[in-house]
């Protein structure tokens, strides 16, 4: 494969498992490979240096891991998740991943739209240094119990919709002495409805 792969090249491509994107691969465009429904995982190739949004990754209710080679200058992978170079934004979150739970590691400030759309854990940790959270990134959660937020202040979250299709209260867990905080923050205050001090 060469130059890029175009907007929903391999779109419904039902029966792809592994893709690799050799290093003369640039671009990943918009939907690339959504709703590829058996994909597990993705090498990314130290050329590749855009990818557009999350969206191109879209039900891909198998997807266990996503590689980057070391010589990327604009990915990194830590323990099959997707993040910028400097690790301070998850981009990708393998969701057919069969970890219980997932700790977003220090340093990271943005979930981008959509990163854990499908998550199945029943526990997301989320770092001091959060600060953003955008849309649907808790979107279609089945499974969720607790939420972790270690950010004295609520990070900007964006429109969320998994409370609306589940009907599922994940209890939030916030540091000591900010609990109110939280409870008075919109849209925190809608989401969750039970807060707890940790």
């Amino acid at each position: 494969m060469i130059g890029y792969e175009t907007t929903s090249c391999f779109h419904e491509c039902t029966e792809l498992k592994n893709v690799i994107l050799t290093d003369g691969v640039t671009e990943v465009s918009y939907l690339a490979f959504s709703h590829c429904r058996k994909l597990e995982t993705i090498s990314i190739g130290s050329g590749v240096t855009n990818i557009e949004t999350s969206s191109y990754f879209d039900f891909c209710e198998q997807l266990k891991r996503i590689d980057v080679a070391e010589g990327n200058p604009a990915y990194r992978s830590m323990d099959g998740v997707l993040f910028n170079k400097a690790a301070t934004s998850l981009l990708l979150y393998p969701i057919g991943s069969s970890r219980n739970s997932y700790t977003v590691p220090g340093g990271v400030t943005t979930l981008p739209d959509g990163v854990f759309n499908g998550f199945t854990g029943q526990v997301l940790i989320l770092p001091a240094s959060m600060s953003y959270i955008g849309f649907n990134v808790f979107g279609n959660w089945r499974n969720m119990i607790n939420v972790h937020v270690g950010a004295r202040t609520p990070p900007e979250m964006m429109m969320q919709h998994y409370f609306d299709v589940f009907s599922i209260t994940p209890t939030l867990y916030v540091p000591y002495g900010y609990r109110t905080t939280y409870e008075e923050t919109y849209p925190w205050s809608e989401y969750f409805k039970t807060v707890r001090e940790s």
